[in-house]
């Protein structure tokens, strides 16, 4: 399990969510785009649940991007 945290730029935290997964499953690339969304890029081996959404590996390591909003929504 990990966490994301979207700091502003103050250094204020606005959001942390907590990710649930099984499996090995490398998160290492974050971005955002010009609306504040946050984008976070990896590898998925097995299970990895972003709130109510869930991605399953369809086998060896599979991509992975995950989208969250700027209030700390992921929409897959």
């Amino acid at each position: 399990n990990w966490f994301d945290i979207k700091f502003e730029p103050n250094w204020i935290i606005s959001w942390v969510k907590s990710t649930n997964c099984s499996g090995v499953n490398e998160f290492n690339k974050v971005s955002t785009d010009a609306a504040n969304n946050c984008f976070v890029v990896g590898t998925i081996s097995n299970t990895v649940a972003f709130g109510k959404i869930e991605m399953n590996s369809q086998g060896g390591k599979d991509a992975c991007i995950a989208k969250y909003d700027q209030k700390g929504y992921c929409s897959g």
